[in-house]
């Protein structure tokens, strides 16, 4: 008995009700569920790893990271 998007929709929806169970029963930390359900669609093939990666880069953290390691850098850095 599948959906009509066929056995993929079907797995996609079950995963979606099961990840609601989850976190609904366990006391566990959102986020490590949500990051374990998008690590079970990669091991799936259902979304690649430069879709993966897109989800946890964000191009302002990004910035923000490489401002402060430079500022670290020349901080160190003798001027005399």
């Amino acid at each position: 008995m599948f959906l009509a998007g066929g056995p993929i929709a079907t797995f996609v929806i079950a995963v979606i009700v099961l990840l609601f169970i989850l976190l609904i029963r366990i006391r566990t930390h959102p986020a490590f569920l949500f990051a374990a359900t998008l690590f079970l669609f990669f091991l799936t093939g259902m979304i690649s790893a430069g879709e993966l990666l897109m989800q946890f880069i964000n191009p302002a953290l990004v910035t923000l990271v490489l401002v402060l390691q430079a500022a670290a850098v020349i901080e160190k850095t003798p001027l005399t």
